[in-house]
């Protein structure tokens, strides 16, 4: 059976390492030791470990949480408040907070203020391509696109027949209409 080492006083709590502060605990045991911490505490480190051991929560989400908790103690810390008031009083400051002048000067790029409008006119974008609906492009250009499309390299699934370019080829067919004709 496996044993885990536990800190009877946890190390966030000011635990040493010290071999007199260590018992070893089966993972149910050590589960149920982090809940009964936590519930006569309160600490989020013990509720974390608790959840984690006892399979209620992901490593993952663990992470998330405790970048989270760790976020709101800084934020209540005064040292740290102070630290950061410190550098905002020593200029090194956000452009926007500094009052300094944006990378724009305060002017409209024009390639996204077109692209804002066309959005505007047609606001339902879903395929490829969606974003050239509704531009005029000259007889000259669409000869072009035309003769671009038809040079692609092409390839022919061996089981349906159907000439098209090797990604779709290799998402569509092949395999798929193999097992489809198997059946």
């Amino acid at each position: 059976m496996r044993k885990h080492r536990h800190h009877i006083v946890p190390k966030h709590a000011g635990g040493t390492d010290d071999p007199s502060n260590i018992v070893l605990l089966t993972v149910e045991e050590h589960a149920a030791a982090h809940h009964d911490l936590y519930k006569q505490y309160g600490r989020w480190q013990d509720k974390f470990a608790w959840m984690l051991l006892s399979g209620l929560i992901t490593k993952d989400e663990i992470r998330h949480e405790m970048a989270k908790q760790r976020r709101a103690e800084l934020q209540r810390d005064p040292v740290w408040l102070e630290e950061v008031a410190k550098r905002r009083s020593d200029g090194v400051k956000r452009w926007y907070a500094s009052g300094a002048e944006p990378w724009n000067k305060g002017k409209k790029c024009p390639i996204i203020s077109e692209n804002v409008k066309r959005q505007a006119r047609t606001p339902n974008f879903h395929c490829i391509g969606d974003h050239n609906r509704g531009k005029n492009f000259t007889d000259e250009h669409r000869h072009n696109l035309k003769t671009k499309a038809l040079n692609r390299a092409k390839m022919t699934c061996l089981y349906c027949g159907t000439s098209c370019q090797p990604a779709m080829h290799a998402r569509w067919h092949g395999e798929k209409c193999r097992m489809k004709s198997d059946k």
